[in-house]
């Protein structure tokens, strides 16, 4: 199962490979910083899940997570 945005990521490059056709001023520095852009979207783009069971340790005493965690990266 893939939880990354592989289309968007897709769309993204086809649409700054289309504006590097006529771009000439800063080419290279502008095609690195959307890169950068394009690249950090596609890895915020995944999801991480903890599965339940897992231990926990605390201050107040231990357990283990009841039900499965969903997150986002940041």
């Amino acid at each position: 199962m893939n939880y990354l945005n592989d289309n968007a990521l897709k769309q993204g490059l086809i649409k700054l490979q289309k504006e590097m056709i006529t771009k000439e001023d800063d080419a290279f520095e502008y095609w690195a910083d959307e890169m950068v852009k394009l690249i950090k979207a596609y890895i915020k783009s995944g999801k991480v899940t903890v599965k339940p069971g897992i231990n926990v340790n605390t201050t107040g005493g231990s357990g283990a997570t009841t039900t499965e965690g969903i997150g986002t990266i940041s």
